[in-house]
């Protein structure tokens, strides 16, 4: 009886390493458009500009999880663009922000990545 599963997992693994390829040169084209565009880029987060002193922090969150594109962002991710321009919340608030999105159908998480679905 041949051996089935031993190319299934050469493959699996062939695949893993193309989509991590295609990943960090997903990540270099933005990187190059927030430079063209004069955007702050960090760790696959185009960081937004904000007004000191007069920023909304769910459209500042929306805003970083929307940039994020088809890469998406992680909590750790936004905790650090927050963190980046000076913008203070508590611990737990990206978390309810988030849940909130995910329970009216504008955000998924998926792998520990969020990415904004809705328009």
């Amino acid at each position: 009886m041949p051996d089935v599963i031993s190319p299934l997992k050469k493959r699996i693994l062939e695949v893993k390493g193309e989509i991590d390829r295609q990943r960090r040169l997903l990540a270099a084209y933005e990187e190059t458009l927030a430079m063209e565009l004069g955007q702050k880029y960090d760790r696959g987060v185009l960081i937004p500009e904000h007004k000191a002193g007069g920023t909304n922090k769910a459209a500042f969150i929306r805003n970083v999880i929307q940039e994020g594109g088809t890469f998406g962002v992680t909590y750790t991710d936004i905790g650090q663009a927050l963190s980046d321009s000076a913008i203070e919340t508590s611990p737990n608030y990206r978390y309810t922000l988030v849940n909130k999105w995910k329970a009216t159908k504008q955000v998924e998480e998926r792998d520990g990545r969020i990415y904004w679905v809705s328009k």
